[in-house]
């Protein structure tokens, strides 16, 4: 078997992304480039973050948690979605 042959295998046999991933990180994209633009244009005295701190609000460890727990469910959803059957009329044969 030629490289270019086991090439066009794995092409033919590699699931493409589902259109939810490629939405999803473009609008983290789009929410993150308005934010960084957001900071350019900021006036220079305008104030983007707090001078203090809150003693009892969400501080790094709950950060922490709730970003395990998303990662969690993310990766948990990416993996069912791959190892499920599909349910499309356009199942691969």
């Amino acid at each position: 078997m030629t490289p270019e042959e086991i090439l066009a295998k794995a092409k033919a046999a590699r699931k493409q992304l589902p259109r939810w991933v490629w939405v999803a990180a473009l609008a983290i994209g789009a929410a993150c480039a308005i934010a960084f633009a957001w900071l350019l244009v900021a006036p220079a005295g305008t104030p983007t973050m707090p001078d203090h701190h809150e003693v009892g609000g969400p501080g790094f460890a709950s950060g922490i948690l709730i970003g395990l727990a998303v990662g969690f469910l993310v990766g948990w959803a990416a993996r069912h979605a791959r190892h499920a059957p599909s349910a499309s009329s356009r199942s691969n044969p």
